[in-house]
């Protein structure tokens, strides 16, 4: 959060992603959720885990007008709790131009999760399903219009129509 807070300029688009480990702690009515990075130590949950909730506040510190989050861990759709939700409806504009135009006037914060907040991650030869199908809905598999870009929008349908593909059966993702 100090470095892209210091870096990032309102132009920008900061993405965050996180493959690994996540965990939900608390009592049955409030629960937070966490992500437990590499060097995290469940002696020491509290100073080693990074909690939604801090993820929120530390990109509220950041200028730049885009984020994209893409969290690849088991309970990662708690960081929905922890932000405002805010669906916006496509834009009906003529001409790529125009459309990306209007696509980057706006603020937009995207959060693109493998699971809901008490739903597992799943993995397949070693790698996270969502990361897998993440990558290669940027790498071009997501540019449904052929436009030669992708929009977080075209990113989640296509993350959203794949992964259930790699599922096993009765799986839910």
């Amino acid at each position: 959060g100090d470095f892209i807070g210091e870096k990032a300029e309102e132009n920008d688009l900061v993405v965050f992603f996180f493959a690994g480990h996540g965990e939900t702690k608390g009592s049955a009515t409030e629960q937070m959720g966490f992500i437990l990075p590499y060097d995290y130590n469940p002696k020491r949950h509290m100073t080693t885990s990074i909690s939604m909730s801090t993820l929120h506040d530390i990109s509220k510190g950041i200028k730049a007008k885009h984020m994209l989050y893409a969290m690849d861990s088991c309970f990662s759709g708690g960081i929905l709790k922890a932000r405002a939700v805010t669906v916006v409806p496509v834009l009906k504009v003529r001409g790529t131009y125009r459309y990306l135009k209007n696509l980057t006037e706006n603020q937009a914060h995207v959060v693109l999760t493998a699971g809901g907040q008490n739903e597992y991650a799943l993995e397949e030869g070693g790698s996270g399903i969502f990361t897998r199908a993440f990558l290669d809905g940027l790498s071009g598999k997501g540019d449904f219009g052929q436009r030669g870009f992708v929009t977080a929008s075209a990113l989640a349908l296509y993350i959203q129509e794949t992964v259930p593909h790699h599922l096993p059966p009765g799986a839910k993702q």
